[in-house]
């Protein structure tokens, strides 16, 4: 059975090896592996989770079964936005999972719990690549919309990411 929690500290070295090989199989096939290689590890340190674990407002959730990480989320406050949207909002930094489990529903769930932490803001919103189709008509089957663009950085190539947002509460 698969159990969708908040992580705690304690999960933090098992997040960072689950979430390289998440990672690694999403992009790795589009992307220089030296690039891949040196942008990992940067990011996906177990120093820099557990920086992002201990940001204010930042909420990570696993998706797990038999302890076993099959997928998870970060949600975090941000302003890099704020300037297109109207109103409060939240990014969902991260939304990954193994491959093995795609088309089994557990992104749909994954996506739910999410979506019932941020009940309490004007707007969900994500970058996406636009080189990953699969992962945008996700989004947009959830009701995310394309708002804009901005620069990714991986290693010394700039990528664009689609910002994609939802409404959660309605407009007045």
């Amino acid at each position: 059975m698969i159990q969708i929690r908040q992580a705690e500290r304690r999960d933090l070295s098992r997040l960072v090896v689950v979430a390289r090989n998440f990672f690694d199989s999403a992009f790795s096939a589009n992307n220089d592996p030296k690039v891949m290689a040196d942008y990992m590890d940067r990011a996906f340190s177990e120093d820099q989770f557990l920086k992002e674990f201990e940001e204010s407002h930042s909420l990570f959730l696993l998706a797990e079964t038999a302890n076993e990480i099959l997928a998870y989320a970060r949600i975090r406050s941000s302003t890099e936005v704020d300037q297109l949207l109207d109103g409060s909002s939240l990014e969902l930094q991260r939304f990954y999972l193994n491959p093995e489990t795609h088309g089994t529903g557990l992104a749909n769930q994954l996506m739910e719990v999410c979506l019932s932490h941020c009940q309490h803001v004007d707007w969900l919103w994500l970058g996406v690549w636009e080189k990953n189709p699969r992962a945008i008509r996700f989004y947009a089957r959830h009701g995310f919309e394309k708002f804009g663009s901005h620069t990714f950085r991986m290693g010394d190539e700039d990528q664009v990411d689609w910002l994609m947002r939802k409404r959660i509460l309605p407009a007045c």
